[in-house]
């Protein structure tokens, strides 16, 4: 069964051939308050969007205490960027709150922008 996707704004520019094709891939999950959902200097192998809740990223900082860098809402992408270009995850996330998320793991994720220009 597909998830409807229609709760992302940023979609409405995405022609909705690519959105089925997404919504038929995407995995929906939840993360309990204080869980991790990847780890800073991990590879990226999904990119994520946030349903319901909020998350925060941090980095490693001065003696071994964490920094924050920043907060993800609902609607809003995570961990795209190192998906993106490749590279291990700059920050550590975590669920400040329960959280419903989906992923779209990486190679549906490169499948489907070959084919669908519009979601990049």
């Amino acid at each position: 069964m597909a998830l409807n996707l229609s709760f992302l704004p940023f979609l409405n520019r995405v022609e909705k051939a690519a959105i089925k094709a997404v919504e038929r891939e995407v995995e929906w999950f939840c993360l309990p308050a204080g869980q991790m959902l990847f780890r800073e200097g991990d590879d990226a192998d999904a990119f994520y969007l946030v349903r319901s809740g909020a998350l925060a990223a941090f980095r490693n900082g001065a003696l071994g205490r964490p920094d924050l860098i920043g907060y993800i809402r609902a609607g809003e992408p995570v961990g795209e960027m190192s998906l993106l270009d490749e590279t291990p995850h700059s920050a550590s996330v975590y669920a400040l709150r329960d959280a419903e998320l989906v992923r779209l793991p990486k190679a549906s994720f490169e499948r489907l922008t070959r084919k669908h220009a519009s979601l990049m």
